[in-house]
């Protein structure tokens, strides 16, 4: 399993956190994840042989937040 923290543009409150988080948790292969609107940042431990850290940042993106 690996971990990476990314810095997230837009998350502006919790709900946007939740936004963020229901997207990563539907990816096969993220085991967990973990947003902070106020540190811009998210968590996310995932197994990668199953998903990469592009898709992940493509997957926040998708969620309508910028990947920094």
């Amino acid at each position: 399993m690996k971990k990476v923290e990314l810095k997230v543009l837009g998350m502006n409150c919790p709900h946007c956190e939740r936004r963020v988080v229901n997207a990563l948790n539907e990816v096969e292969g993220i085991m967990a994840s973990e947003a902070n609107h106020k540190k811009k940042r998210v968590v996310v431990e995932f197994d990668e042989n199953k998903v990469n850290e592009n898709i992940i940042k493509d997957t926040i993106k998708d969620a309508g937040y910028q990947v920094k």
